[in-house]
């Protein structure tokens, strides 16, 4: 077993350290290299740093040969195998060449399904607990409008920084600065807070092309402020198509927010305790408004 496993690597000249245009690293050379097999210049791609996500390399094996690479390589695959691909059981971790196990993949089928089950272990995690949130803010009932908007979408939406955010093309940077810590609008920007930090909003956007009635019942907080779109198409993360619905001008944008005095009361607030209602119409005014 140990000769055949090491064949690959005894055909390759001694003491060669391969480049990375020889290597045919990434579709970019002539991969004149002679004696490696598809998966061995992968590896060797993977160790040398010539492939991402291995930039760097792995430290102190950038001089070595490619057939002792290759040898070392060989002996850890068959380590990890009988471990069941696991290149964190403490035999692997505790071998001379352990450090190669985090590129070991393109060339150990082992490694590879075991890491590939961890991949979809953890999405299919992710998965799950996107969709009960999704649960969660579709069981709220749906907002009824006073008069009928051009659309109405709902969605759960996800911050890593406090808020969602609306650009228009070109008119990306910096979000703009909080009214009342809950809506901001600049010049192509909008941003509107969703959750303390990391989280999730039940959103609703409503689009008009007149002003809706104003309504405060049930709402722990409104505000309203003025937007200047350049292009007329203002897209907010996570929903679908414009929230403009006027071309390039003046709109008004009025939110509706409860659920934040939950989520700063309690460590874990439930899932959909923060609702939003954003509704983006036609309007003059540059003021902002705090009507709650």
């Amino acid at each position: 077993m140990t000769a055949v496993v090491l064949l690959p690597a005894e055909s390759a000249s001694p003491g060669r350290v391969s480049t990375k245009r020889e290597l045919d690293c990434a579709g970019f050379g002539d991969g004149t290299v002679k004696g490696l097999s598809e998966t061995d210049k992968r590896f060797l791609c993977a160790v040398r740093g010539y492939d991402p996500p291995y930039d760097s390399g792995v430290a102190g094996w950038d001089e070595v040969s490619d057939q002792d690479i290759m040898a070392q390589g060989h002996h850890l695959c068959a380590l990890a195998t009988r471990h069941g691909g696991d290149i964190g059981a403490r035999a692997v971790q505790k071998a001379p060449q352990a450090s190669l196990a985090y590129a070991l993949a393109p060339l150990c089928p082992a490694v590879a399904r075991a890491q590939q089950a961890e991949a979809d272990r953890r999405q299919a995690e992710s998965d799950a607990y996107v969709a009960k949130k999704e649960r969660a803010c579709a069981a709220h009932p749906r907002h009824r409008p006073k008069i009928g908007p051009v659309r109405q979408r709902r969605a759960t939406l996800w911050t890593d920084f406090w808020t969602i955010d609306g650009w228009e093309d070109g008119y990306e940077g910096d979000p703009p600065d909080l009214v009342e810590d809950l809506v901001g609008s600049g010049r192509g920007a909008l941003a509107i807070w969703a959750a303390d930090e990391g989280g999730h909003a039940c959103v609703t956007v409503e689009s008009y092309t007149r002003r809706p009635p104003l309504e405060t019942g049930g709402w722990e907080e409104v505000v309203e402020v003025g937007y200047e779109s350049p292009t007329g198409s203002l897209e907010m993360q996570g929903i679908d198509g414009p929230v403009t619905v006027r071309g390039p001008g003046s709109y008004r944008v009025r939110v509706h927010l409860r659920g934040r005095k939950l989520v700063y009361q309690v460590a874990y607030p439930p899932d959909g305790a923060v609702e939003l209602l954003v509704q983006v119409f036609p309007g003059k005014a540059k003021k902002p408004v705090v009507y709650r």
